[in-house]
């Protein structure tokens, strides 16, 4: 777990960096508390695992249960970051009412995190988590923790991915309450993929402008 920072080495400026990152999604969501929060990157590569594992550990720091779901259903890699079985994750939630009632979340040592990895590849992942199932099975994790957080793959010119989560009212929300987008500017030479700003945009999504 040397990459992350957060549990490796709590005290470093990167730990910090990632503590700062945290109180500042929280006040994106200003009108009610932070519960989900959806990390996505503009190709492979970008470092949104390793960031979102940080952001996690740094979460969870405190009384707040965090689950941290690996949703990437590709290219998984939070089971590896932390060292644990994937035998069982997500996709199992799918295909087993057991698996459902009990997900197999992993405990972090020293925190309050568990993970929840992606389990065996779906064939196809896009019909999967485009399911109608998948709003069970996200209700079902946000029972079970105080913040939720989806590693979502990389959104490109081939891959559109759609989440949708429903509040405590019933009613379905766009996507997470926060979404964010984790871009490597060393990718982008023209600075087109600088962020200037990043504001709350309607019902909780963060956008960079």
């Amino acid at each position: 777990m040397d990459s992350i920072i957060t549990l490796s080495d709590p005290t470093s400026p990167a730990a910090e960096a990632y503590r700062t990152l945290r109180i500042n999604l929280e006040f994106a969501s200003v009108d009610e508390p932070l519960r989900t929060l959806l990390v996505t990157s503009s190709g492979p590569g970008e470092g949104k695992s390793t960031a979102l594992a940080n952001l996690a550990a740094a979460m969870s720091d405190g009384d707040r249960t965090v689950i941290l779901v690996d949703a990437d259903l590709r290219r998984p890699v939070q089971h590896e970051l932390f060292g644990l079985s994937n035998e069982q994750g997500l996709s199992d939630m799918f295909r087993s009412e057991s698996v459902f009632n009990s997900p197999p979340t992993q405990s972090i040592p020293n925190s309050t995190l568990r993970v929840l990895t992606s389990g065996p590849l779906p064939p196809i992942p896009s019909q999967l988590l485009a399911a109608r199932k998948m709003d069970e099975v996200i209700a079902r994790l946000a029972e079970k923790a105080d913040m939720v957080l989806f590693d979502a793959p990389p959104v490109d010119r081939n891959t559109l991915l759609t989440f949708e989560i429903t509040a405590d009212d019933g009613q379905a929300q766009d996507s997470a309450q926060v979404n964010v987008l984790v871009v490597n500017l060393d990718e982008w030479p023209d600075g087109s993929g600088q962020v200037s700003n990043c504001s709350a945009d309607g019902p909780g999504s963060l956008r960079a402008a």
